[in-house]
């Protein structure tokens, strides 16, 4: 091996190889600090994604605490109007009863106003005079 033109294509071949080792070295060094930009915006946008997520169930329990408040209110308030309700059926049920007594009052008038003209275009007294 004591070829000069062998040793010098095997120092070429070499330089070559060396050459070839530091480009994969930078390229892997590349590698490396993408990877690492990309873990570093994984690791934002996950405490952004765990931020938002935080929000989300407060904004979600605040507005359930609200709900759940106006339903007490609304309950409260149609309880009031139940009552309300109850008392203008009661007072609705004794003007309905009055009615009933008038009506029936009234025809029975009707009738004894009837049988008086009849009485009296027909000159019948019901009880004679004098007695």
């Amino acid at each position: 091996m004591k070829d000069p033109a062998t040793q010098q294509a095997t120092a070429i071949r070499l330089a070559e190889i060396s050459h070839e080792i530091d480009e994969l070295e930078s390229s892997r060094l590349l590698m490396l600090e993408r990877v690492e930009r990309l873990r570093e915006q994984i690791l934002k946008s996950g405490n952004r994604t765990t931020s938002v997520r935080a929000s989300v169930d407060l904004l979600s329990e605040h507005l359930s605490d609200i709900a759940f408040a106006e339903m007490i209110k609304l309950e409260t308030h149609m309880r009031d109007l139940g009552i309300g309700f109850d008392s203008i059926n009661q007072d609705f049920d004794s003007l309905r009863f009055e009615t009933e007594s008038l009506d029936h009052s009234i025809a029975d008038m009707e009738d004894d106003l009837e049988r008086l003209s009849h009485n009296v275009i027909d000159g019948k007294s019901k009880y004679p005079r004098g007695h």
